[in-house]
Formats: C-alpha cells, sequence, structure tokens
C-alpha cells in the first residue's frame, strides 16, 4: 500500500511517512529518510522549510 501525504506540517509528516519528498514550486528538491531530511537537510528550500517550523514550535512553547 502507499500514502501520498501532503502538508507543510512537520510533525505530523515525521509520525505518518518513513520516507518524504520536499517541493519547491512544484519541483521535488530534496528526497529521503523522514529523519535525516528533518534533521540534516541539505537544500536551502527544506533547510528554511524546518527552521520555520521550529520557530513556530519555539513560539508556542514560549508565547510571550
Amino acid at each position: 500500500m502507499a500514502l501520498l501525504f501532503i502538508s507543510h506540517d512537520l510533525a505530523v509528516v515525521s509520525t505518518m511517512v518513513d520516507e518524504v519528498v520536499v517541493l519547491s514550486e512544484g519541483r521535488a528538491v530534496e528526497r529521503g529518510p523522514v529523519a535525516q531530511v528533518l534533521t540534516a537537510p541539505r537544500h536551502e528550500d527544506t533547510r528554511r522549510l524546518v527552521a520555520s517550523a521550529r520557530a513556530l514550535d519555539d513560539a508556542l512553547e514560549d508565547p510571550r
């Protein structure tokens, strides 16, 4: 069975899938095991996506 799961919510993505493909402007820019891509992103767009998710998590944990 295969599942195509499309989301910007990286926390949910990391619990739902084994492999991830990061798209930017309709093009695949990075692909691999979800843990590898989210902890050591290679492409600049993936790095920005991961950084923004972390910033949002930090803001939600300490809402000043």
